[in-house]
């Protein structure tokens, strides 16, 4: 995380998901497994460009590929690049072919794929797994 900007008491999770119906699964799901975590949903690139790069820093995102305006691979590069998100630790979670995703994994941000459909609570026993390897679960 950035030094320069303050880190919330409770660990905090990015969701950038458009499917609203995916997304309060996932949602549902995180609680169930993470009751103290805040999740925080966006539906498009743009607004999860400003969410990681102003106000509290996350602890991890979760990203959609296929996003409406900006998608996803043109904004995990753009959080790749910028210094308030540069390391925000990301975990891919989409429908798209994953041969597809080679340099997006690549990233150095980048620290898992999880392929739709996903199942939903061994997926956030997952996240709580990964929060607790970067510190923050």
């Amino acid at each position: 995380m950035d030094a320069q900007r303050p880190r919330s008491a409770r660990r905090r999770i990015l969701l950038v998901e458009d499917d609203p119906d995916i997304a309060q699964l996932l949602r549902v799901a995180l609680a169930r497994v993470l009751p103290d975590v805040e999740t925080h949903h966006v539906d498009n690139g743009r607004d999860a460009f400003e969410a990681a790069t102003t106000g509290d820093p996350f602890d991890l995102a979760i990203c959609d590929i296929m996003l409406p305006g900006l998608d996803g691979a043109r904004l995990l590069r753009l959080w790749a690049a910028n210094p308030a998100s540069t390391h925000l630790p990301v975990v891919i979670l989409s429908g798209v072919d994953p041969d597809r995703l080679h340099d997006i994994k690549a990233l150095p941000n980048v620290i898992g794929h999880h392929q739709k459909p996903v199942e939903l609570l061994p997926f956030a026993r997952h996240v709580k797994k990964v929060l607790a390897d970067i510190g923050g679960g």
